[in-house]
């Protein structure tokens, strides 16, 4: 039982004695010594029934409330700065639903409101006031300003930090291996499991990691994989199983020159084996504000992915918002409804999918491509070898799911061999943990997709670099007026393609050609530096300076 020191009348405790003063308000009075003995024995029989009992007392919220943070402190915890809950998609609040198309099945971050709070403490305990009438303690509901004070304090020290939801046995960042379910304070994170899952080899050696490629890689083995598309998709299936030891990750996409080609459904794959369910599903869009919410609707979920599905036939992908996303092991920005700023851990693997989609600019160095190629005029009517793939990789999960942790701890314990190449720059931690071991193993190494399926976009800025440079008309130094004069002449429509080709959307205005060189300010193309130099009437003057090799 929760109960406050007894009071004298100026409101002070005397915890020598026990004792407590009468006071004149008739219903709010506290018990004299024998009512309060009674009070005591009443306590312990409610007690008896697996009860606690917090007597609620004016002026005195700041007493009780901590043990009513303690009794819920096993189904609270906190993230981002606000009280969550586990729960499943549908707990989800509609905007979230709206935003992302998740599994019915799939565990979620619910957010803690009022009346889960009150429901949920009045199950835990009996909370009653004392009536100076009737000289006893009587129950009463879970006061609405008790829970209201919880919600909003800020400083809990009774609740735990959650990272994320782990359904399966996962990696801490330190490669040990978490598969005891419950909260995990290592990592911080939940591991409530969906299925059973076989032991992990304690030492697993090259032998054993060997056979588990095999395994892993052999219900896939239908789908007409271009060029080392093969292993950038079993890095996909590594990372999505060892994404709590990995702080950030690059993009996947999966792309196809025709529709029916199984993008969508081999895309699916990585969260099926590491989650048990399909990835959140969003249709694509390049508007930045809907991606901004989209993510952030994933990330307060705590989805492990989301999947952009049906990038337009051809699309060049450079999302800004995307870049950002997901080279970001914290990511800020507004919550969702609402104008504050909220910061979450970010274990969200993106994936999109499309028709001849190509990553390019900063996007190009950010995403790995698994490109399928059947190599025919149609891929409709196709049939796979495995009729229902899903239902088969959700039978074996289990087993997948050990083979990829077996394929990783392999490789880590045996000291990171190599030759093993660069790792990626901002994915270093996924490079050691998804991508060096399939390299290892000979299968292939993913980055190599970089290089043959996107497009950083370097060669139009050489392109426009160059033909600024050689304008005979143009000084050393020049404004953004000056370059749009001259694309907007008929000798320089060349000019004109080039800096347009080189992402600027009209090379013949000022203000258009002026964000297009703070864009690339800095930048080296061409072997010339785009440099800002100064001012001169309120205009940025620019200089393309040549830089020594």
């Amino acid at each position: 039982m929760y109960q406050l020191p007894a009071q004298d009348e100026t409101g002070r405790s005397d915890e020598a004695t026990g004792e407590e003063i009468q006071e004149s308000a008739p219903d709010t009075e506290l018990p004299p010594i024998e009512a309060y003995i009674e009070a005591q024995e009443e306590v312990q029989r409610d007690s008896d029934s697996g009860r606690e009992v917090i007597q609620l007392q004016a002026s005195q919220l700041h007493n009780y409330a901590p043990a009513a943070e303690r009794l819920i402190a096993q189904d609270v915890y906190v993230r981002g700065q606000q009280l969550v809950r586990l729960g499943i998609a549908p707990e989800l609040a509609s905007v979230a639903k709206n935003l992302v198309k998740r599994s019915s099945q799939q565990r979620v971050i619910v957010p803690v409101n009022v009346e889960y709070l009150r429901r949920r403490l009045t199950s835990l305990a009996e909370f009653q006031r004392y009536s100076g009438r009737e000289k006893k303690w009587n129950p009463t509901d879970c006061p609405r300003d008790l829970v209201q004070n919880i919600l909003v304090a800020g400083d809990w020290e009774h609740f735990r930090p959650l990272e994320a939801i782990a359904t399966a046995p996962f990696l801490r960042a330190d490669l040990t291996v978490c598969d005891t379910p419950g909260y995990d304070p290592a990592s911080c994170v939940f591991y409530a499991p969906n299925a059973l899952f076989p032991s992990i080899p304690a030492k697993p050696g090259k032998d054993d990691a060997v056979a588990a490629l095999e395994r892993l890689s052999e219900p896939f083995k239908q789908f007409p994989y271009a060029g080392v598309s093969e292993a950038a998709f079993l890095s996909h299936v590594l990372a999505a199983v060892g994404r709590h030891a990995i702080n950030t990750m690059p993009v996947f996409a999966y792309t196809a020159p025709l529709v029916a080609s199984g993008k969508t459904l081999l895309a699916g794959m990585p969260s099926r084996i590491a989650d048990g369910v399909e990835p959140g599903l969003h249709p694509y869009t390049d508007e930045a504000e809907e991606i901004r919410k989209v993510l952030m609707s994933a990330l307060l979920a705590g989805d492990p992915g989301v999947l952009f599905d049906n990038v337009p036939n051809g699309t060049k992908v450079r999302s800004p918002v995307l870049c950002g996303f997901v080279t970001a092991a914290v990511y800020s920005d507004r919550r969702l409804g609402v104008s504050e700023s909220v910061t979450l851990p970010n274990r969200c693997n993106v994936v999109l999918t499309g028709n001849n989609v190509t990553p390019a600019g900063d996007f190009a160095r950010r995403c790995l491509v698994v490109r399928l190629d059947v190599d025919a005029e149609s891929a409709r009517g196709r049939e796979f070898e495995i009729q229902n793939l899903q239902a088969h990789v959700l039978a074996h999960r289990p087993q997948l799911l050990v083979d990829a942790l077996t394929i990783v701890l392999a490789y880590a314990q045996t000291g990171l061999p190599g030759p093993i190449p660069k790792p990626l720059e901002s994915f270093e931690t996924w490079s050691r943990i998804a991508r060096d071991p399939l390299v290892w193993l000979g299968k292939g190494d993913a980055v190599e997709t970089q290089q043959l399926e996107t497009e950083d976009e370097l060669a139009p800025l050489k392109e426009a670099f160059e033909r600024i440079g050689g304008q005979p008309t143009l000084s050393s130094t020049f404004a953004a007026r000056d370059i749009a004069t001259l694309a907007g002449r008929f000798e320089g429509t060349e000019l004109k393609a080039a800096i347009e080709g080189a992402g600027c959307s009209d090379a013949t205005s000022p203000l258009k050609v002026g964000y297009w060189l703070r864009e690339f300010r800095d930048r080296v193309a061409s072997d010339r530096k785009l440099v800002q130099v100064g001012n001169s009437g309120g205009k940025a003057q620019w200089r393309l300076r040549g830089v020594d090799r």
